[in-house]
């Protein structure tokens, strides 16, 4: 796979999510989401690989949701040369922070 790049999770940003698959087994996680530009609709599909650590924080989140909408998507490599993959949905503080060997997303 070629390197990520701070950019590469920028479609995700407003995007919904559909699903999200752990394999405990195999250390990946593989992220679902679809995004509306002008009626056009654009199915992504982000694959962590060598999961390391997922944390899921709640944050302000005080009611049920019909539908999830990542709000932001951010990626940094860190000092190990790892990928910190972080999703925020909605409200302040409700996030998921991935930590993986390499990643990649495509559209599907």
């Amino acid at each position: 796979m070629s390197q990520p790049t701070e950019e590469l999770l920028n479609p995700l940003w407003t995007a919904i999510l559909d699903e999200i698959n752990v394999d405990l087994l195999h250390e990946r996680m593989v992220i679902r989401a679809h995004a509306l530009d002008g009626g056009d609709v654009t199915h992504h599909i982000l694959e962590c690989l060598d999961v390391k650590e997922v944390r899921y924080a709640r944050g302000d989140r005080a009611h049920d949701w019909e539908y999830v909408e990542i709000s932001e998507a951010n990626l940094r490599q860190t000092d190990e040369g790892r990928f910190e993959v972080e999703l925020e949905f909605w409200v302040p503080g409700c996030q998921m922070t991935i930590d993986a060997g390499d990643l990649k997303l495509s559209v599907g």
